[in-house]
């Protein structure tokens, strides 16, 4: 059957509108053979270029270069044949509507077939980029298609070299705008692009007399965002200023980020403060962005305003930002951000911190005397399963003390009760601190230790360290108030009702020092009965308060007893207490007194002999220099000047 040549004028697109330009990439004029009767359909191409004898070329902007058949006989179920005598061709100046609208969607799908296969050629060319010929088989057009959609998705130089050495070297493609707008956005690539290839390209194309369109220096801006050049920014935004190209929103973005890799911190924010005037919305990335970059800088105050202001502007901001942010601000110790995650996501479930966060936030909540947020912290520790640290026990009790202007010394005592049934015991910096608040306040320690018995009244375990604290306090009254001794002696024997445990050795000492100062010999050597009867073995300390008190009451031979009680328990007195016992003995002429101040223990150690400060040699380099012979000549006839003046005087 003869073939003759289509030509596609206005009257066969009047009388044929359905039909399009399009179908004679593919087989588009339908075949009715005999095998269509039986639901078999072979549909083959009469378009010259499909024939076998014939190599297959496009007119898609290919620049006349041949390229190979991208649709193999094994790769569809089509099969793209010439007509054979069985198959009778369809004339197309015969054709009507109906017969191009019976199977409406195969040249849809022969086009999907056709990109698919374009598709896969180009993954097999991506993933073997050594492999010679497997360009070659690839559309001009696609590969321009794919060269701007993967530089503006992914951008790498390696990419792009081999798109370029395709199109440019190979097929002989003039560079235009479009290209040097690919490479520049190629060298957004954070590992190999450079601001330096920017300006290269930027030059090259004022020397080949390319305008620069709005969409290429866009992409300098954007490759300027990763690899930030202040000056160059600048000149980019200048050539948009000269062209009376606007700055179109990803612009601002673009400038935004790069002020914020530069470190530029008011400028960023500045133009982002312009951006809301404009009405510009602020996308997600450029907000994380910021916001990351001011936390790894510690600028929290700047971040809790950004966060807030996101938030009141109806967006919301991811879970991995909100984690690291959460994370840095109690690590940085910033109250008012940290507080400010944990009511708004924390406490609603939408955020799950690590136990090292919340310890973070438990000091911060320390810190700044914010005892719901130390208690939010540690409720969700106890919630996730974590087993609070005797620390976070401390800082939630620092947290009661410092809160408000009195703060909250009933939690701070019922958390220490919490704290001793968990089996943990209160650092020593928290008993101390509780002391101060105790001291600094004035209150007054029966007011505390009734609270204590309060507790133990509901069935709380009492930390014995509390009652050490109370004591202590009373010990520092006893300086002013004598009375102060028979509180502490009160307390005592109401101890074992409250903290069944008994007394301390702390606890005794700072008993018996008190009854030292307050002149109760008797008491403080009941209180010693009462450790050598309980089985607490004595300190240095003991024995020096018990030393001293005898000494006070004039008791010298109990002095020298305990003296060597100590000497055989390995004990040695201080410097205080050794100058103490000397200052006393000497004062009397009692044998005991005499013994006691001459007993090797007590005597004082040899002070070292004063050492005579030797003035340093003068270094050689400060020694005067030796004068010169014109200096010696001046100085001798001052000198005999001198001379004759006083010799002219006494004749």
């Amino acid at each position: 059957m003869s073939r003759r040549t289509l030509v596609l004028d206005g009257l066969w697109y009047s009388l044929c509108p359905s039909f399009t330009a399009r179908s004679l990439n593919g087989p588009s004029l339908f075949l009715r053979t005999k095998q269509q009767s039986s639901g078999v359909f072979t549909p083959a191409v009469t378009h010259p270029a499909q024939s076998s004898s014939r190599r297959c070329y496009t007119s898609d902007h290919s620049g006349g270069h041949k390229i190979a058949n991208p649709y193999p006989s094994s790769s569809s179920n089509v099969t793209f044949s010439s007509p054979t005598s069985n198959e009778t061709v369809a004339n197309p100046e015969t054709l009507s509507e109906e017969d191009f609208k019976q199977y409406p969607s195969t040249t849809d799908m022969l086009d999907d077939r056709r990109e698919k296969e374009l598709q896969r050629l180009y993954k097999e060319a991506m993933q073997n980029p050594a492999t010679p010929g497997l360009y070659e088989s690839l559309p001009t057009s696609f590969l321009e298609r794919k060269l701007q959609e993967d530089m503006a998705r992914n951008p790498r130089i390696g990419d792009a070299e081999r798109f370029f050495r395709v199109l440019i070297r190979d097929r002989k493609i003039k560079p235009t705008a479009r290209h040097y707008k690919a490479l520049i956005l190629a060298n957004c690539d954070y590992t190999f692009g450079s601001s330096v290839a920017v300006q290269r390209l930027l030059n090259e194309m004022d020397s080949n007399n390319i305008a620069m369109d709005s969409g290429t220096l866009h992409a300098a801006l954007q490759a300027l965002a990763v690899h930030p050049d202040y000056f160059l920014r600048q000149k980019v935004l200048n050539q948009l200023r000269d062209r009376w190209l606007p700055l179109s929103p990803a612009g601002w973005h673009f400038v935004v980020a790069g002020f914020m890799r530069e470190n530029q911190f008011e400028k960023a924010l500045e133009q982002l403060e312009a951006m809301e005037r404009k009405n510009i919305q602020v996308e997600r990335w450029l907000h994380s962005l910021i916001v990351y970059i001011l936390c790894d800088h510690n600028e929290f105050e700047q971040v809790y305003r950004l966060v807030r202001r996101r938030v009141e502007q109806g967006h919301e901001l991811t879970h991995q930002v909100w984690s690291h942010v959460l994370c840095k601000a109690s690590e940085g110790r910033h109250h008012e951000l940290t507080r400010y995650i944990w009511e708004r996501r924390v406490n609603l479930g939408y955020l799950h911190p690590s136990e090292d966060t919340c310890s973070k936030t438990m000091y911060v909540a320390a810190k700044f005397g914010d005892p719901e947020l130390g208690r939010a912290a540690f409720h969700y520790l106890r919630k996730s399963g974590y087993q609070p640290r005797s620390e976070d026990h401390d800082r939630l009790v620092l947290a009661h003390l410092i809160s408000g202007t009195e703060g909250d010394l009933p939690a701070a005592l019922e958390e220490l009760c919490t704290m001793h049934e968990a089996g943990l015991e209160p650092r020593s910096s928290t008993m101390g601190l509780l002391y101060n608040y105790i001291i600094k306040g004035q209150i007054d320690p029966w007011e505390v230790w009734e609270k204590l018995k309060k507790l133990s009244n509901d069935r709380r375990s009492v930390p014995i360290g509390a009652v050490e604290v109370i004591v202590k306090a009373w010990k520092n009254e006893s300086r002013h108030h004598p009375t102060s001794a028979n509180d502490a002696l009160q307390l005592y024997r109401e101890l074992y009702t409250v903290c069944p445990g008994g007394a301390t050795l702390a606890l005794y000492n700072t008993l018996i020092n008190i009854c030292r100062r307050a002149g109760k010999t008797n008491e403080g050597m009941y209180l010693l009965k009462e450790m050598t009867s309980l089985g607490i073995l004595p300190s240095s300390e003991t024995f020096e308060f018990a030393i001293r008190m005898c000494l006070d009451a004039g008791s010298f031979k109990s002095a020298w007893m305990y003296l060597q009680d100590m000497e055989q328990r390995n004990l040695t007195l201080s410097y205080s207490t050794q100058s103490y016992i000397q200052e006393i003995c000497l004062k009397s002429v009692d044998p005991d007194a005499i013994r006691l101040r001459y007993h090797p223990s007590a005597q004082l150690p040899p002070q070292p002999e004063p050492v005579e400060p030797v003035e340093p040699a003068r270094p050689v380099w400060t020694r005067e220099p030796k004068p010169s012979q014109a200096t010696r000549r001046r100085r001798r006839r001052q000198r005999e000047r001198l001379e004759a003046l006083e010799a002219q005087k006494a004749g």
